[in-house]
């Protein structure tokens, strides 16, 4: 009797990892293929470079209860141009601090930017690591 039995409790652990498993991957089917949010169909919340980078300075959890994985149209005086290790583009914009700002990652190429005008950029603000840090980019307005 015991090996019947042995047999039968063999057999309901391997069905329920089986059924885990199918679980497991039709969960990581679903992430996967979930649509990447767009940003031009959410509205912003309207700051500027220089008040949203304070935000994070003064006080980090505040700011992440209030900002974090928001969509947000940011103003600001573009200080750089550049690439990231993806080739995505990078604009970063001005704020009181010398050293740091934010950094935003554009969706798409770049049109007629330059260092030094004011744009207003809409993307999905992912947290602080000395630059604030948006995502998603797409310029709103350009104000050379």
């Amino acid at each position: 009797m015991k090996t019947h039995s042995a047999g039968k409790s063999k057999r309901t652990i391997f069905l329920i990892a089986a059924l885990g498993i199918v679980v497991l991957i039709f969960v990581a089917y679903k992430m996967y293929t979930k649509p990447h949010r767009s940003v031009e169909q959410e509205r912003g919340v309207e700051v500027t470079a220089v008040q949203l980078f304070d935000a994070f300075t003064q006080n980090e959890a505040q700011a992440n209860a209030k900002y974090l994985d928001k969509v947000m149209e940011v103003t600001g005086k573009v200080s750089e141009i550049g690439v990231n290790l993806d080739k995505k583009p990078i604009i970063m914009l001005e704020t009181n601090d010398m050293l740091f700002g934010i950094r935003c990652t554009m969706a798409d190429s770049l049109l007629a930017i330059e260092p030094g005008s004011t744009v207003t950029i809409k993307g999905i603000c992912t947290g602080y690591l000395s630059d604030v840090v948006l995502t998603s980019g797409i310029i709103v307005e350009n104000k050379e």
